[in-house]
């Protein structure tokens, strides 16, 4: 989640006044002070992608899980899962058996808020529709910018949780993801639900970071249960302060 934040942020496209700016701003900040209130929250996700903008033509559809526990978070997609614990953020990929480490970074955001100002002031065309009478969607259209890797920003937020609900992101590039090299290239989009949102103190053991890496004179290793996978340490190469 808080990747689709960076993302979202980093697009480039020209602002313009909408009459449901102000709506969306003040609805969205709620969902903010809402996540910043919650220290521990557990989410369950669901990743789909589609071939194009329009149909239900699914390529692949993945599940997944966050956990926010006293600052450390847990982020599972499928076969891969990612640990911030502390100074290190630790990934375990059960697929390729590996375990990547790297700098924890400093955010300025908790990971589930979205940075308003930085989606809002990038809009062409802001739209809302009321869903029923617990949800609502915004569509955000970004101006035509050939450099920008989204077009369109769909959010969904329970109204009565002050919470999102869903994300749909639709991609500005032609992509071939057939897996094969003469496929047709689309405009895919991705759809990101999230369900199950819980306030919760989530087990401590799973953010015990001996469960993952062990240190010897200096040297990280895997856990014991990991010890045929492989480790890269990427620590001084990820070492980007983001505050």
């Amino acid at each position: 989640m808080f990747l689709v934040n960076f993302l979202v942020a980093s697009l480039f496209c020209i602002s313009a006044e909408n009459p449901y700016y102000d709506k969306a701003r003040v609805d969205i900040k709620k969902v903010n002070a809402r996540y910043e209130s919650l220290p521990d929250i557990s989410i369950e996700t669901n990743y789909r992608v589609y071939r194009d903008q329009k149909n239900e033509s699914l390529l692949e559809s993945k599940t997944g899980k966050f956990i926010r526990y006293k600052g450390n978070t847990y982020t599972r997609i499928d076969n891969v899962e990612m640990y911030a614990l502390n100074d290190k953020l630790i990934s375990v990929d059960k697929e390729s058996k590996t375990v990547t480490v790297g700098d924890n970074k400093l955010l300025d955001l908790h990971p589930l808020q979205t940075n308003v100002d930085s989606i809002l002031n990038v809009c062409s065309v802001i739209n809302f529709k009321q869903i029923n009478e617990n949800e609502i969607k915004y569509e955000l259209v970004f101006a035509e910018n050939q450099s920008a890797e989204f077009s369109r920003l769909d959010i969904y937020i329970n109204t009565s949780l002050n919470a999102y609900s869903k994300f749909v992101l639709y991609y500005n590039l032609e992509i071939n993801l057939t897996g094969d090299f003469y496929g047709v290239q689309d405009k895919p989009r991705l759809e990101i639900t999230y369900r199950n949102q819980k306030i919760l103190a989530a087990d401590p053991l799973i953010f015990d970071e001996r469960l993952y890496v062990s240190e010897r004179s200096g040297k990280l290793y895997p856990a014991s249960r990991f010890y045929n996978y492989k480790l890269s340490d990427l620590r001084n190469q990820t070492r980007i302060k983001i505050k």
